[in-house]
């Protein structure tokens, strides 16, 4: 019998025997420091967590916002917003419901006569039949259209609280000693 040797694949390690393993430094700190919080002492992500949290933590290892260094125009210390989508998906009703990163961005497709896992990793809204509708009892259109108009309005709101919020930053930061000013910059930042 040949012995498998670890791999990365998508950017994540596969163990020899397969399972799913976390690799980042500053993902595997940040959860255990997290556990902590929540009253889980010493928690080792690749031996503690569960098999459905695998499923995510590999993903949100890189997909995870952090801090980023030099000059910002505003005076705020941004967050290289790159990759939010474990903060965002951690808060919502997907993970509340127990639906990982792999069931809507590598959904199950039949190869022959077995189901395997679609290696093909992109938007769901690219394959809503399998991604969306396994779970959602809607039409591919219904659901299409739910996604833009959800997407297009959080876009319009952001975009017009961030230019407000930045604006307004700008106009005290002709004072340094404004009150405000801090306290806007750390809206900015969050």
């Amino acid at each position: 019998m040949r012995k498998l040797k670890p791999s990365h694949i998508m950017g994540f390690m596969i163990s020899a025997n397969m399972n799913l393993k976390v690799t980042r430094p500053a993902f595997i700190t940040g959860i255990k420091s997290f556990k902590k919080s929540i009253g889980i002492k010493d928690y080792d992500v690749n031996k503690m967590a569960t098999r459905a949290e695998m499923r995510v933590f590999v993903c949100a290892q890189c997909h995870v916002e952090y801090y980023r260094k030099g000059n910002e125009k505003t005076g705020a210390k941004l967050l290289k917003a790159q990759h939010p989508e474990f903060e965002l998906y951690s808060q919502g009703i997907h993970a509340k419901s127990g639906v990982s990163c792999v069931d809507c961005h590598m959904p199950y497709k039949k190869v022959g006569a077995i189901k395997i896992t679609d290696h093909h990793v992109n938007s769901p809204a690219l394959k809503v039949g399998s991604s969306c509708r396994t779970c959602h009892n809607n039409t591919e259109n219904e659901l299409e259209s739910r996604i833009n108009t959800i997407q297009e309005k959080h876009l319009e709101m952001r975009d017009l609280v961030m230019d407000a919020l930045v604006g307004y930053i700008e106009k005290l930061s002709k004072n340094q000693n404004h009150p405000q000013i801090e306290k806007l910059r750390t809206y900015h930042r969050d």
